[in-house]
């Protein structure tokens, strides 16, 4: 079944780009809605991002992410870590991602529960890091972490806070 479905989707997207070539030039500037992007390195997926709405620019090589964004990232190709918001902007020459409004944190490796309200993907030293004020949930200890910034790998671990405070649930 699983094979079935990517040689389906392969089909898919072969007869859709060539149906691009003959029919029509995609504009520069595109909206697209359900706009989905998956990043493989040495056959293993990195990261998939997923939004309702899209803004793209290829020209500058910028992705605007607008309503319901939603990025899982992924080590060995096991996901580790899903990341939320209302809005995300991504820089591909710079490789990065900027998420915004309500951002939520889930990982699954170190599970933790992150709330802020901005957020930064290095997408090349995979990393996640801010300077707003955040919260977080450590299942593991019971403890909320409040601070005004942190920085860690993409799945939480290595985690160091700036100017945090800890309490017990």
């Amino acid at each position: 079944m699983q094979n079935f479905k990517r040689i389906f989707i392969f089909v898919f997207f072969i007869f859709i780009s060539c149906q691009r070539e003959k029919s029509f030039d995609i504009p520069e500037n595109s909206i697209i809605e359900n706009f989905k992007l998956n990043n493989v390195k040495n056959n293993q997926k990195k990261w998939m991002i997923f939004c309702k709405k899209a803004f793209l620019d290829e020209k500058n090589n910028t992705v605007k992410c607008f309503e319901n964004v939603f990025i899982e990232i992924y080590s060995e190709n096991k996901k580790t870590t899903e990341l939320y918001s209302k809005s995300s902007f991504g820089d591909f020459k710079k490789n990065m991602f900027y998420l915004e409004n309500n951002v939520r944190v889930f990982s699954f490796i170190e599970n933790l529960e992150l709330y802020i309200d901005k957020l930064n993907f290095d997408i090349n030293s995979e990393k996640i890091y801010s300077k707003s004020k955040t919260r977080v949930i450590n299942k593991k200890e019971n403890v909320y972490i409040y601070s005004y910034g942190f920085e860690s790998k993409t799945d939480l671990s290595n985690i160091k806070f700036y100017k945090h405070t800890t309490r017990k649930i």
